[in-house]
């Protein structure tokens, strides 16, 4: 915990001189202000994160974290625990649809086992093996992990990013592979802003009518009875997340440290990225 404090206590704020200087060349140019619109705020944000002139991207890098998440014992997955396994295998093999996404554009592709309960039997040249545990516990019986569990994997994230950038990396992508994971990340958005469940919980992967009404219901009483929104970012991520969740969270922290710009996409993943700004 103590070398998280100390890198969160790195990070600094978006580049004001950078954004300001992005801004004029924009306006520089032989068009009406802002007449590019969602692109102008793109090229001003990545000037903020990295400095200005913004250089030209040559490594892109999308990585997936894949675990394992012990609450599908409570019947709220419409699909078994081996399909984590399975899905990320097809990942990296590139037959499942990231895979042929990436190698389409050119972005290199990594996938980290951070928690699968069963390993992956293949060694692949992209695949990084940083299990903390096989699996979190079932949050409705007790904690998902511990807060140590859950720091590791967020200094994990931290530590990938670190590498990347280290091996010539200019911008990331992130995703994560965990049967179970729309319910690990729906009790952690509730447990932030205690909202409308209906609107928080969805179906995930096609569970039927009985089963999201049992989703919901095991969200609300599991969040009560540890009284999560009560808690500390990483405390609430440790009670109800997951592990691919809390690397994640680390591959933000990282992407912030080492002022890469990382994309947004997805619930879960935006549900990371909201407890990395938590924190």
């Amino acid at each position: 915990m103590k070398e998280l404090r100390k890198i969160i206590g790195e990070i600094e704020g978006a580049d004001k001189e950078a954004v300001k200087a992005a801004q004029e060349e924009l306006d520089r140019k032989m068009k009406p202000n802002g007449s590019l619109g969602t692109l102008e705020d793109i090229a001003i944000k990545l000037a903020g994160i990295s400095g200005f002139p913004v250089k030209r991207i040559n490594k892109r890098c999308h990585l997936v974290a894949s675990a394992d998440n012990g609450i599908i014992e409570e019947g709220i997955s419409s699909c078994p625990l081996e399909y984590t396994r399975i899905v990320s295998e097809a990942m990296l093999n590139r037959i499942a649809a990231i895979g042929l996404l990436t190698k389409t554009i050119g972005v290199d592709f990594n996938l980290v086992d951070i928690g699968i309960k069963d390993s992956i039997p293949r060694d692949y040249p992209n695949l990084y093996r940083k299990s903390v545990k096989k699996g979190t516990n079932n949050f409705y019986k007790e904690p998902a992990m511990t807060q140590e569990e859950c720091v590791t994997a967020i200094m994990t994230g931290i530590e990938l990013i670190k590498e990347k950038v280290e091996a010539g990396y200019d911008i990331f992508s992130n995703g994560e592979m965990g049967i179970g994971n729309t319910s690990t990340s729906s009790a952690v958005l509730y447990s932030f802003t205690k909202g409308d469940i209906d609107k928080i919980v969805g179906r995930g992967g096609g569970l039927s009518d009985s089963g999201l009404v049992k989703k919901k219901k095991i969200i609300v009483e599991s969040c009560e009875k540890y009284d999560t929104f009560n808690m500390e970012p990483i405390d609430v991520l440790a009670h109800v997340g997951g592990l691919d969740i809390a690397c994640m969270v680390g591959m933000y922290i990282g992407a912030a440290k080492y002022r890469k710009p990382m994309l947004v996409d997805g619930f879960i993943s935006s549900v990371a990225a909201l407890v990395a700004c938590k924190i």
